[in-house]
């Protein structure tokens, strides 16, 4: 069954099929799943050392999931031809999220502040997770008894995640049935990121290539936050054959009503089984920013020491952002590199926590989450995430060019349509195997090009791995049409 069965698509923009609407809702899908790792963190980190590990481990587990969410966003995104953009600060929808935040697109204008461990930051965390409706018991249940499910305050958006990923669903199925699979998923496979670049317990990444796989990544996306087919669980063990479990909305009410669910209950019950030792006081209490005006100027009135600690945490977190958009934009690998930034990012959290507020009897500080963008531009430099470096030594006659420009005199390609992305220019009379020209540690030009210029006064012929010859005139450019998009293997060059 398909998100759109499941539930009814709000309207997100225009209703002709359009890519760049669609790649607008999926940049808004990878900062939806973004916005939400702080939030949990925060929780988890400013629990008391040694208390709450029941507690830890659940909302812990969310955190895995969510950034497997966000994968699968940024792999459809990519699927697409368009890429995930994590390393700038701007306007709302195409930019790194800002506390307090606000889900995109969401009908609910709530503002999300970070919290820390309370019945409170659950019960925000219940809400971005429920599925369309509440469960019937959920004001019966004796500890808990103030669960929010808010009422439509505006007329378009969505009132889920569920719903939110139906809409895209649905209007990836129009742009599909327009146009076709093949013109609609162009990207580049190798900018994939795969289950040997990102491993947590819960589901897998996997590539997105297709129509088929693309709903696959939207249901794991939903179900794992809102439950199987109005069930309490997730369908990984379906999918990926690991263990059930029940889905994130589920796992919060767990803590926030101290009890599992037991094994009869259903998705219309709260939890009724073993009980948790939660503690709730057993936490850094903290001062909540309800503005972002709030938030900066709370920022800027810390003493110069503290405030050295929550700008190193910030800057630790901006490399984390850093990372993966070098991971979506090019090296899937990068996201392997993300792994120790995370731990960094605990042990810096609970430093921080243990350090009391100045001014504020009784409360303590706390990591902002705050980047800009000239600190990711800094990272970004230091980080050497540069174009890949070419070989020091090319097959004679062959030379590197840049996106849109070509070496006068030698004919061109590139990787991407439109004379983008990898690129490399051969003289004419240089008979040349693609696989010679890397474009990253993996993979080289050999069946990956898409764009050609021929600025030599020789046809060139474009010899596909079938067999089959194309001829390329002098002074033409081409843009590879579907049937021979990426199919050429080496270049040869007609005799006179």
């Amino acid at each position: 069954m398909d998100l759109a069965q499941k539930y009814p698509p709000q309207h997100l923009g225009p209703d002709t099929p359009s890519k760049d609407s669609l790649i607008k809702l999926l940049q808004a899908a990878v900062q939806l799943e973004l916005t939400t790792v702080p939030l949990y963190m925060n929780a988890m980190y400013s629990m008391h050392p040694g208390t709450n590990d029941e507690a830890y481990h659940l909302i812990r587990s969310v955190v895995l999931e969510e950034m497997l969410h966000m994968t699968l966003a940024g792999n459809l995104m990519n699927a697409l031809g368009r890429h995930p953009v994590l390393n700038k600060v701007g306007t709302a929808n195409d930019s790194v999220p800002l506390f307090p935040a606000q889900m995109p697109y969401a009908r609910h204008p709530v503002p999300l502040a970070l919290q820390p461990f309370s019945e409170k930051a659950i019960d925000t965390f219940i809400l971005i997770e429920s599925p369309p409706k509440p469960p019937p018991g959920w004001k019966t249940y004796k500890t808990c008894d103030t669960l929010p499910f808010l009422k439509e305050t505006r007329t378009t958006g969505w009132n889920t995640i569920g719903e939110f990923y139906a809409a895209i669903e649905e209007k990836l199925e129009a742009l599909v049935a327009t146009y076709g699979e093949r013109e609609v998923f162009t990207g580049d496979k190798t900018w994939q990121i795969g289950p040997e670049d990102f491993y947590n317990s819960g589901g897998e990444a996997f590539e997105v290539v297709d129509l088929a796989s693309a709903r696959k990544a939207m249901r794991v996306i939903a179900e794992q936050g809102e439950g199987l087919r109005a069930t309490l669980f997730t369908s990984d063990d379906v999918l990926f054959g690991e263990q059930r479990q029940v889905a994130h909305f589920f796992r919060f009410l767990e803590v926030r009503c101290k009890r599992r669910y037991g094994p009869n209950d259903t998705a219309d019950d709260l939890p009724g089984g073993t009980s948790l030792d939660i503690d709730y006081t057993a936490r850094y209490d903290t001062k909540t920013a309800d503005t972002r005006e709030q938030a900066q100027a709370d920022r800027k009135a810390l003493p110069a020491p503290q405030r050295a600690l929550v700008e190193d945490f910030d800057r630790t977190y901006a490399r984390l952002l850093v990372l993966l958009h070098d991971a979506f934009n090019r090296t899937p690998k990068r996201m392997k590199d993300a792994i120790p930034v995370m731990l960094d990012l605990r042990y810096k959290a609970e430093e921080i926590f243990r350090n009391p507020l100045p001014g504020h009897p009784g409360k303590h500080l706390h990591p902002t989450y705050e980047v800009t963008t000239t600190v990711l531009d800094d990272l970004s430099r230091e980080l050497l995430l540069t174009p890949p470096p070419r070989p020091t030594t090319l097959p004679l006659g062959t030379v590197p060019v840049t996106s849109g420009s070509c070496v006068p005199k030698t004919l061109c390609m590139w990787q991407k349509p439109n004379r983008q992305g990898v690129g490399y220019g051969v003289g004419a009379g240089y008979d040349l195997d693609l696989a010679q020209l890397p474009v990253n540690e993996d993979n080289t030009m050999r069946k990956n090009v898409s764009s050609w210029h021929n600025g030599t006064d020789g046809d060139a012929e474009l010899v596909a791995e079938n067999g089959s010859i194309r001829t390329l005139p002098a002074g033409m450019s081409l843009e590879e049409p579907t049937e021979h998009d990426k199919t050429v293997v080496k270049i040869r060059w007609k005799r006179t």
